[in-house]
């Protein structure tokens, strides 16, 4: 464990504070905090030191992991930190949060303030999930209009097929009735087992 860097700590109040901090999951950027609130209480008695630092944590529960009483603004967090993210979002954003609740989220989501790249969301589906499902909804919705679809309900199938072959060719017409399985015709095709 490496200890925090807090300026005016001992190394006594330095290792105290990174072992708290270890122990409770809590951010790394919250020991000057800590210090500051608990430097004229800390001393060489553990479970003094124990009450002291667990009283500061109890009142700083939007720095507790998963479990914070603080609840977390998703759809801010997609403007700031999303495929979307501008400055401006980020700013209001650690205005609304806070200097180290908006830290922990920001590193969650995987960003960084150098840049402005998106990240992932921690607890949701990454931008190339959702790439995916909207290339499948588009393929869906070009599916309706395909007449060799068994599930389109062309009144004149027949008419439509010529179309599409005449179209895009008898080469494509056989690439969507394999597609599909169906004949030539736009009849869904059995294969009988041998």
């Amino acid at each position: 464990m490496s200890l925090p860097e807090i300026p005016g700590a001992t190394i006594a109040q330095r290792y105290i504070i990174g072992n708290f901090i270890a122990e409770n999951d809590a951010p790394s950027t919250c020991g000057l905090d800590i210090f500051l609130a608990t430097r004229d209480l800390l001393s060489e008695d553990e479970a003094s030191n124990q009450r002291h630092l667990t009283d500061w944590w109890n009142n700083h529960t939007y720095l507790h992991n998963k479990n914070s009483g603080r609840p977390i603004d998703k759809p801010a967090e997609r403007l700031a930190f999303g495929l979307d993210g501008t400055l401006k979002a980020r700013a209001a954003l650690r205005a609304h949060y806070g200097d180290e609740t908006y830290a922990v989220r920001r590193d969650a989501w995987g960003c960084s303030d150098a840049t402005l790249k998106p990240g992932n969301d921690p607890e949701g589906v990454s931008a190339k999930v959702l790439a995916k499902a909207d290339a499948i909804v588009k393929r869906d919705d070009a599916d309706k209009t395909n007449p060799f679809n068994p599930a389109n309900k062309i009144a004149d199938r027949a008419a439509e097929i010529g179309v599409y072959i005449l179209k895009h060719g008898s080469k494509a017409a056989q690439e969507q009735c394999k597609r599909f399985s169906v004949d030539i015709a736009g009849r869904p095709v059995v294969y009988k087992r041998a």
